[in-house]
């Protein structure tokens, strides 16, 4: 019952994190739109930063529920050890999650607040 209830939660973290990549795409776009037309709203760089804090968050939640789910499963099935696709999927999932961990620290980088320039 509760490795089906945090297996339900890795999906639910995904899908909240697809929403929140969506969101990120929308306020970048809408960042690239306001400085290009020289009409920045202040609010933007603010809510950008927000969105990267939660897809962060969204990440580390998501690594520890997968490894969580991962080390269960290898615990219920011994051979999932030398199992390939649980070999390959271990793999795959750790490349997956040094790659958006880098986008995410690239977003948070991008948005910081800069010190103001003398005029």
């Amino acid at each position: 019952m509760a490795y089906r209830l945090l297996s339900g939660a890795v999906n639910g973290i995904w899908l909240g994190a697809a929403v929140l990549a969506v969101a990120g795409l929308t306020v970048a776009g809408l960042t690239v739109v306001a400085v290009s037309a020289r009409s920045a709203h202040p609010a933007l760089p603010r809510l950008a930063r927000l969105t990267g804090f939660a897809l962060t968050a969204a990440l580390v939640l998501d690594a520890a529920s997968g490894a969580a789910l991962y080390g269960w499963s290898v615990g219920l099935w011994e051979a999932a050890r030398t199992w390939p696709p649980m070999l390959v999927g271990a793999l795959a999932s750790g490349a997956g999650f040094l790659w958006i961990g880098r986008a995410a620290r690239s977003w948070l980088l991008a948005t910081r607040r800069r010190p103001a320039e003398p005029a």
